[in-house]
């Protein structure tokens, strides 16, 4: 019950938080809001306002959400519908392409807007913990310990960027795949330069064998609001570079796609994180909060990226884009996405199912 519970509350954050971008941004660019919907399929409840015309309304399955807009014929904006004379100007269709780029943009915008602000508000009132690059401990026959990485070094830089925290030595060691990577250690007042060719471990995941990180060395600061946001936009940074680069290995560099999660493995995540507290289940939304955001922007058929594209191509070009041609991405960006489901739930299923019977 915790994890469905948990996974309801992560996605319903989550997907209002982004509907919610597009619905604001097109009340202030004067678009008709038919239907704001948490989930797709048949309606269960809900309500319509007075003063807008706006139907608020949950649905059964509630893995998603949409905001459909006066014009639209589908509530993945792919194909629009003619609309009498008189409520042109309030039909998604009919705007300006700044217009709907806007709209479009707003709900990858707000995610990435809400991460921020909730990650500079636990830096301020809960603290920014960090843990010191100290290496603890060395696995016995690790490639660490092959290559001559010693308990008490001190990790100073990586491949020759510096760093100041151990979940960053991590990090990098994640990104480099399976590649050599340079640990420059501070090693009793001298320094050394350490060549390290990380392993995969049975998840596919490179590991090079140093422990670090442990209770005893976190260390915790309340921060003042500039810095507070300042480290909140480097932390979104640096998750949405790390996902890029994952991308960018499983395409072009062979490196296994298992850690990929799908609704499943989310669900499973979710619950995980509700287990570590309130504070662990918010840090988590806002990692998925930044994920929903940098997948919305790619040029995915039926993504917010692929629409952003349309409409850069509607301004240059003076008209919209052939309503085959958008037959053509819906029917892609539905097998994509298909696949991906298939492909998660093919990761997702066998894992959670060894667990619950470990």
């Amino acid at each position: 019950m915790l994890y469905v519970l948990a996974f309801l509350v992560v996605l319903s954050v989550v997907v209002l938080i982004h509907e919610a971008g597009h619905f604001f941004m097109a009340r202030l660019c004067g678009v008709r809001v038919e239907e704001f919907s948490f989930g797709f399929g048949r309606e269960l409840f809900g309500v319509t306002s007075k003063k807008s015309g706006t139907r608020y309304k949950v649905c059964v399955l509630p893995l998603g959400g949409y905001v459909k807009m006066l014009g639209n014929d589908d509530v993945a904006s792919v194909r629009g519908k003619e609309v009498a004379e008189e409520l042109r100007k309030y039909a998604f269709q009919h705007q300006a392409p700044w217009k709907k780029f806007l709209i479009v943009l707003a709900g990858p915008f707000m995610n990435y807007l809400f991460a921020i602000v909730a990650l500079a508000m636990l830096f301020m009132f809960a603290g920014a913990y960090s843990v010191p690059p100290v290496i603890e401990s060395v696995v016995e026959g690790s490639p660490a310990q092959m290559a001559g990485v010693q308990p008490k070094d001190i990790v100073r830089k990586v491949n020759g960027r510096g760093i100041t925290d151990f979940a960053q030595l991590r990090k990098a060691i994640m990104l480099t795949h399976n590649a050599a990577v340079v640990l420059h250690v501070e090693r009793s007042g001298q320094f050394l330069d350490i060549e390290v060719v990380p392993q995969l471990n049975d998840d596919k995941m490179p590991f090079i064998g140093v422990g670090g990180g442990s209770l005893a060395t976190i260390q915790s600061e309340r921060l003042a609001p500039w810095p507070a946001v300042r480290l909140a936009l480097y932390e979104a940074y640096n998750m949405t570079h790390a996902t890029l680069v994952y991308i960018r290995q499983i395409l072009f560099s062979g490196r296994s796609a298992s850690q990929m999660r799908g609704p499943l493995g989310i669900a499973e995540m979710s619950g995980d994180a509700a287990s570590g507290g309130a504070l662990s289940l918010l840090v988590f939304i806002v990692q998925v909060s930044i994920a929903i955001g940098l997948i919305n922007l790619m040029p995915i058929p039926l993504m917010d990226g692929s629409h952003l594209i349309l409409y850069v191509l509607e301004m240059i070009r003076g008209k919209p884009v052939s309503e085959k041609t958008l037959t053509i991405m819906a029917y892609l960006g539905w097998g994509i996405i298909l696949f991906l489901l298939l492909y998660t739930f093919y990761n997702d299923i066998p894992r959670i199912w060894g667990r619950l019977w470990s």
